[in-house]
């Protein structure tokens, strides 16, 4: 009996991963493993999700505030702004995450309201330009 390394596949359909981009300049290379710290088994993570660098050096999606209305919570000390992701991943996925550093966005389809980190973001990220629906 032979044991079976095919590696188990799982597909996730957001709808927006394809219009999420408006034109790609730039990701980091390779991409990079995200540390899942504090995300529960079965997140997905949507286009354009901020992912930061946290202070140990690892990267990771932005923090999420739980509720009624999720929205990004506060950069972990030490932590920095590094990008946004392209694709939709999920939790386990084995792939690294491609993450956009020099890019115009659609603003509309950021998975989060922005507007608590929009300016700090910006300031740190200043390649990445977000554009409204009509302008994209």
């Amino acid at each position: 009996m032979q044991n079976d390394i095919t590696p188990k596949r799982e597909q996730v359909i957001s709808g927006t991963d394809n219009v999420a981009v408006v034109k790609e300049f730039h990701s980091i290379e390779g991409g990079r493993a995200l540390d899942w710290n504090g995300f529960p088994d079965g997140t997905v993570l949507k286009a354009l999700h901020v992912i930061i660098k946290n202070a140990d050096g690892n990267y990771a999606p932005m923090p999420v505030t739980a509720g009624e209305t999720p929205a990004y919570g506060e950069l972990p000390a030490g932590a920095s702004y590094k990008g946004l992701l392209k694709h939709t991943l999920t939790k386990g996925d084995p792939h690294g995450a491609a993450i956009l550093d020099d890019a115009i966005v659609n603003e509309s389809l950021t998975p989060y309201d922005m507007t608590a980190i929009a300016d700090d973001f910006k300031a740190a990220c200043p390649h990445i330009r977000f554009q409204k629906d009509e302008e994209a």
